[in-house]
């Protein structure tokens, strides 16, 4: 139920934002009690989050602050997707309902609302139980295997990147627009939140950090399952040696290998996956090879990318003992 809950409310709200209950801010019993009425997530309406992840909670327009009723919940207005404000459940988060009051810049309270924490289930919901918003396309499809590098590709200026469960994948931002995602040796779903270049927002270079807001882009998770998984993705191409035989090696023996790329454009730099503590590159611009030499035998992900960021290419050299 809640999996077609969330594909409602996704449908409408990618591309404006989640739906606020106007009126509905309390109700009263007969001693003139106000119960609040539950929030409205990018889970569902009934102010669903998922422990341990980010979410979004629809507010009223002028919120300043937002308070919540225990410390089970951590809630910032400023990170936005239109009039929602981002909302992060502790792991440890007790089962039951928490209260949220939201301010205006005087302090004057405007709207309050219920959410309720509750363990995210793979199996129930998915990945679109963690995705908001538009997110750039991966290069390689998901799930991923461990140890593995990917590029989130995306045709807007990124401004910030936030990534739960690092465990399970971790990234970086690529001059800019482009998100550079390793995957460890953990099994699970990271969460990638991107956020919109500051830009988008108007000049905040004069504003304090603590006040700089930032929209977002997209809620993308990424699945990591175990190597020998029937899921998981492919291995990437085989490197070519610059003799354009397939790539291999052994521990401790320098292979060369030639640049994947477009003849035609600039290299920039290579991106290595999480051994690359293992690996020693020698690169020759000139000559568009890079000396490689691994300390420990396996599989070694590298992504090569164009001066302009335009070409990426990913290829895997294996490594024998």
């Amino acid at each position: 139920m809640i999996h077609k809950i969330f594909e409602i409310l996704k449908t409408f709200s990618v591309l404006t934002a989640l739906v606020f209950p106007e009126g509905a801010a309390a109700q009263s019993d007969e001693g003139g009690r106000r119960e609040p009425f539950p929030c409205v997530t990018n889970i569902g309406p009934n102010g669903e989050l998922f422990k341990g992840y980010f979410s979004f909670v629809s507010a009223p327009a002028g919120v300043h602050t937002v308070v919540a009723s225990d410390d089970n919940i951590f809630v910032d207005p400023l990170y936005s997707f239109g009039t929602s404000i981002m909302i992060y459940p502790y792991d440890e988060a007790q089962d039951g309902p928490t209260e949220l009051r939201f301010f205006d810049e005087n302090s004057a309270e405007i709207y309050s609302c219920l959410v309720f924490p509750e363990v995210y289930d793979f199996d129930r919901v998915g990945v679109e139980g963690l995705t908001l918003g538009v997110c750039p396309e991966l290069r390689r499809p998901q799930p991923m295997g461990p140890d593995q590098i990917n590029v989130f590709d995306s045709n807007r200026r990124i401004g910030s990147l936030s990534v739960l469960l690092p465990w399970v994948a971790d990234g970086s931002v690529l001059q800019g627009k482009d998100v550079f995602v390793i995957t460890k040796s953990s099994v699970g779903v990271a969460q990638f939140l991107i956020f919109e270049d500051r830009d988008f927002l108007g000049d905040q270079g004069r504003t304090p950090k603590e006040e700089r807001r930032y929209a977002l882009m997209g809620s993308c998770p990424l699945q990591v399952v175990a190597a020998d998984d029937p899921l998981a993705a492919p291995d990437a191409p085989t490197c070519i040696l610059e003799n354009g035989a397939p790539a291999r090696g052994r521990v401790g023996q320098a292979v060369t290998l030639q640049f994947p790329l477009d003849p035609a454009v600039e290299f920039r730099y290579i991106g290595k996956g999480v051994k690359s503590r293992h690996l020693d590159l020698e690169i020759d611009g000139e000559r568009r090879t890079v000396d490689v030499i691994a300390g420990v035998a396996g599989k070694y992900d590298l992504l090569f990318r164009s001066e302009t960021g335009d070409q990426d290419e990913i290829c895997m050299l294996i490594v024998d003992p």
